[in-house]
């Protein structure tokens, strides 16, 4: 099963092989200002005390045109995960493929991290790979967004938007501005259930990024060449 998670990491336990231009934002910057505007965003997201992220893994879809997530193909897979300062775990990760087992990940305030795979019980992960420390810590959920920051070369503003939560019920629709262009991600396996697994290099993975009106990420989409791609929700970020 072809699952898909693209992301890079440019902090800790992922020493990139690409060009990181080390930008800091003002904290002030307009939408116009694409980069200092996005940096502002990805650092509101990793400052915040706590955090929950919703993502769906879907196959490729039949549109022709169209933003990344606009018409996902077919579900393969769905899963959240939650950060929260004050607790521990600090954070954890669970993640359900379609007629599949589901997989969880905590991360300890030791910073210890633990699997297992339908509650059959955790699993010590010792010696974490680059893709087990992706999954299951806390920078999971900056890591794409840091991505595009550090490789893509037409990020652009696209105009302001309305997003409405694909998962969020009755949930109002939310004032956005739209950001565009392609990166170079990593794939990772969100259904390991052995834990391990590797993150390979994806390039020219096309992306749509809504930031709200406040400065917070609410939704990034991806869409790789071969049509696999995730959609993450950003939500309760204090």
């Amino acid at each position: 099963m072809a699952l898909v998670c693209l992301a890079v990491a440019t902090t800790g336990w992922l020493v990139a092989t690409l060009a990181v231009e080390d930008t800091r934002s003002d904290g002030d910057a307009s939408p116009e200002d694409v980069a200092a505007f996005v940096t502002a965003a990805v650092e509101r997201l990793e400052d915040a005390s706590a955090f929950q992220v919703a993502f769906t893994v879907h196959g490729p879809s039949t549109a022709e045109a169209g933003l990344p997530g606009e018409e996902p193909g077919p579900l393969l897979g769905e899963g959240e995960a939650v950060y929260d300062s004050g607790r521990d775990p600090v954070f954890s990760y669970a993640y359900r493929a379609t007629g599949g087992p589901e997989v969880q990940r905590y991360q300890m305030r030791s910073e210890q991290l633990l699997m297992t795979v339908d509650g059959s019980g955790l699993s010590v992960l010792d010696a974490p790979t680059r893709a087990d420390r992706y999954l299951g810590t806390a920078e999971f959920g900056s890591a794409q967004l840091r991505a595009v920051l550090s490789t893509s070369t037409d990020l652009a503003f696209a105009g302001e938007r309305e997003v409405v939560p694909a998962r969020g019920g009755e949930e109002a629709a939310h004032g956005a501005y739209l950001f565009t262009g392609t990166f170079t991600a990593l794939r990772g396996d969100h259904g390991s259930v052995a834990g391990g697994g590797e993150l390979v290099f994806a390039e020219e993975v096309e992306f749509a990024l809504w930031i709200g009106e406040e400065g917070y990420p609410l939704r990034l989409s991806l869409r790789a060449e071969d049509g696999t791609g995730e959609t993450v929700e950003y939500r309760d970020v204090r």
